[in-house]
């Protein structure tokens, strides 16, 4: 009974090199996991920069037509108040003269 319990140095031997296949399994999943990882990681960064590059580029292009819009505004503004100024000195003038 005691004999089969104890181990032979034939037996660790076998132990130990299974525990170091285990181990070198365990280290190549790992490997495997972090390139895979890092793959899918640069996939995610290049997608993002792609699409942070097209929205980046979508809204220069409202800022553009924004502009364009804007100046057209401030045209037309302008030349309200100049009609406004030029009626306003057209008034003081006459009510100068009826003075």
């Amino acid at each position: 009974a005691v004999n089969e319990n104890l181990g032979t140095k034939a037996d660790l031997k076998l132990l130990q090199a299974e525990m170091k296949q285990s181990f070198t399994e365990a280290n190549a999943a790992t490997k495997q996991g972090f390139t895979e990882a890092k793959a899918a990681t640069e996939k995610v960064s290049t997608e993002t920069k792609a699409a942070t590059g097209e929205l980046r580029s979508d809204i220069e292009k409202a800022l553009a037509k924004s502009d364009a819009a804007n100046e057209k505004r401030f045209a037309t503004l302008y030349r309200y108040l100049l009609g406004v100024g030029a009626s306003l000195a057209v008034i003081m003038i006459t009510l100068f003269l009826a003075n």
